[in-house]
């Protein structure tokens, strides 16, 4: 999932498990309620302890631009 499919993630786990209450949320899982704010407002990256919070690893991926399969 991109960025923004994450952010609807999240909200929709705080929305089923914590009755859409971001600081219920924060406190559950020892996170600051500004900085779950910050993240689903797109302010902060989500970090490692927010991410195993709603169950999603991050994960890098590196593709080549455009359509050159390699360069020079």
């Amino acid at each position: 999932m991109n960025r923004e499919e994450l952010l609807v993630y999240v909200q929709r786990v705080i929305d089923s498990k914590y009755a859409g209450l971001q600081v219920a949320f924060a406190q559950y899982n020892e996170l600051s309620a500004a900085y779950v704010n910050d993240v689903l407002r797109g302010r902060r990256e989500p970090g490692k302890k927010i991410l195993d919070a709603v169950g999603v690893e991050r994960i890098t991926v590196y593709r080549p631009k455009g359509n050159d399969l390699h360069h020079g």
